[in-house]
């Protein structure tokens, strides 16, 4: 049986990712001042890859919530090499060349998708307000790289910084939100929300 996974900023090529996500520290060497030295790229992507293959079989389906690489014309490269059928979200620094989004079964700025029964609301951003919230659909975004977006409700960040670059298990994702109650609508105050 097929599984379905999610990821977001997998910032391929992204030489600075490595300064600002801790997980990525290990890819790089530093002055003593914090100052980026040098920076092992391919060590970097590489170990990407190989995170997306120990889990992902050809047959599953991978929505990639943005920010998927620097240098897109290199992009389709590592792409080939990652197990599994892809959908893209786009994120902020996604350059959409035919290279790149030949890689992907469909492409998308937002996207509205029922797994398993429960309503997934996809898109690269964090939205404060989304189709469904108080009726309990999910929203799964990226960009913020597992920086506490400050939203109350089902919603999760995709980050593969904060899975040791890997990729969530979408039925994973969906047992913990199920945990969180739905929020409503009109629940955004100064008292429950951190921002």
């Amino acid at each position: 049986m097929a599984n379905t996974w999610i990821a977001s900023d997998h910032h391929l090529y992204h030489r600075n990712i490595i300064k600002f996500e801790r997980s990525r520290n290990q890819f790089g060497t530093f002055s003593d001042s914090g100052e980026l030295l040098t920076a092992d790229l391919d060590a970097m992507n590489q170990a990407i890859i190989d995170a997306h293959n120990s889990l992902v079989s050809p047959d599953d389906l991978t929505y990639f919530l943005g920010d998927v690489c620097w240098k897109p014309q290199k992009a389709a490269e590592l792409l080939q090499q990652m197990n599994g059928r892809k959908i893209l979200l786009v994120g902020n620094h996604d350059k959409l060349i035919p290279s790149f989004v030949s890689c992907f079964e469909s492409v998308h700025d937002y996207l509205e998708v029922k797994h398993n029964g429960h309503k997934l609301v996809l898109m690269h951003y964090p939205l404060v307000d989304w189709n469904g919230m108080h009726h309990g659909s999910m929203h799964i975004h990226g960009h913020v790289h597992n920086g506490y977006n400050g939203l109350p409700g089902r919603i999760h960040d995709a980050a593969i910084g904060g899975n040791e670059l890997r990729p969530y298990n979408l039925d994973d994702v969906i047992t913990n939100l199920l945990q969180v109650p739905p929020r409503p609508h009109g629940i955004l105050s100064s008292t429950n929300f951190a921002g």
